[in-house]
């Protein structure tokens, strides 16, 4: 109340009950007949109270358990999962979108360079509980995956807390990709401070992160660099913030960060396609706004990767502004309908 604002307080309910109950008695109190009452005609005479509210010696109900908002207005921020979830019997379609590198010649700044996509549907089960299903072009990449949130600092709790599991399966061509299964399991810590910030600690593990089809390794033992079906994962930390702005909050300043840890053991950037490169793990930076049932994002980051298995290696990480700009325009798009 308003459709597709925010609910209003239990405070606020209460409130607006005992003002709608007073109009009936003040109806009824009119048309009285006349007695030993006031003078027909004569209306009771008004208290200096307001309607609704409690008398001054009469302090009013504390409710310890009023809820708030959540940490984030999104269930992800850019790439990584948010303790945002959509709610009971709630479905959500969302497109995330990657242009091509800035950096392209005659690439129009990426937008004429091909770009990476997503479609996605999500579905609230329960309250905290949420399934997801996408698909991309990246590999021709399917993502099934679940996150469940039993800590919510919107329930009145000190913070959020929960997780994000999936499993991921690609059907590009054997030479193009190895380890066609993968799966991800990430743990989530986000408390929103001052109803102005929000921060997310993100930790996860990302199985049979490399997707080279081919990658070599030298074994020292002087025949040189053989090809190997390089299984490793990839452990990773991230984190994200949102600054809310506007008296409504509703526009944010979002930006995520992605490190792959330690870059010496697990796989990043390709099977180290890119040895001389900086490990420097993905960043997003950009804006955001909520209106109604929407929420929409534009940002600049440096990976085209959407989906978990394929940013959490850390994405096309090299310097940003080497070759004209080693980065990547991008937006994401949602719409909920509550059923």
């Amino acid at each position: 109340m308003p459709l597709g604002g925010d609910p209003l307080a239990k405070g606020d309910l209460e409130t607006l009950r005992q003002y709608i109950a007073a109009l009936g008695e003040r109806d009824k109190a009119t048309a009285a007949p006349v007695g030993d009452g006031p003078p027909a005609g004569d209306t009771p005479p008004v208290s200096d109270t307001p309607v609704g509210d409690t008398p001054p010696d009469e302090p009013a109900p504390k409710d310890d358990k009023q809820p708030s908002k959540p940490p984030f207005h999104g269930v992800f921020q850019i790439n990584l999962p948010t303790t945002s979830t959509l709610g009971k019997r709630t479905f959500e379609f969302r497109i995330d979108h990657r242009f091509g590198r800035v950096g392209t010649e005659r690439g129009a700044f990426g937008l004429d360079a091909g770009a990476n996509i997503s479609y996605g549907f999500a579905y609230g089960i329960l309250s905290g509980w949420d399934v997801v299903l996408r698909r991309s072009n990246s590999r021709k990449g399917y993502e099934l995956g679940t996150k469940y949130v039993p800590i919510r600092q919107e329930d009145g709790k000190p913070l959020s807390f929960g997780g994000y599991a999936s499993v991921e399966y690609y059907r590009d061509f054997p030479s193009n990709t190895a380890n066609p299964w993968a799966g991800n399991f990430q743990l989530m810590l986000s408390r929103l401070w001052f109803d102005r910030w929000s921060t997310q600690l993100v930790l996860g593990y990302s199985l049979r992160t490399d997707h080279k089809a081919a990658p070599t390794v030298d074994f020292g033992d002087g025949k040189g660099a053989v090809k190997v079906h390089d299984k490793r994962g990839t452990l990773g930390v991230g984190i994200a913030s949102t600054v809310w702005i506007g008296e409504k909050k509703r526009w944010g300043i979002d930006m995520e960060y992605n490190l792959p840890i330690p870059a010496s053991v697990f796989y990043y950037n390709g099977g180290n396609a890119d040895p001389n490169g900086s490990n420097i793990g993905s960043w997003s930076l950009g804006g955001s706004i909520r209106t109604g049932l929407h929420f929409f994002q534009i940002f600049l980051t440096n990976t085209r990767e959407i989906h978990t298995n394929l940013y959490a290696p850390g994405g096309q990480s090299k310097n940003p502004f080497e070759q004209r700009g080693n980065f990547f325009f991008g937006f994401n798009l949602s719409r909920k309908w509550s059923l």
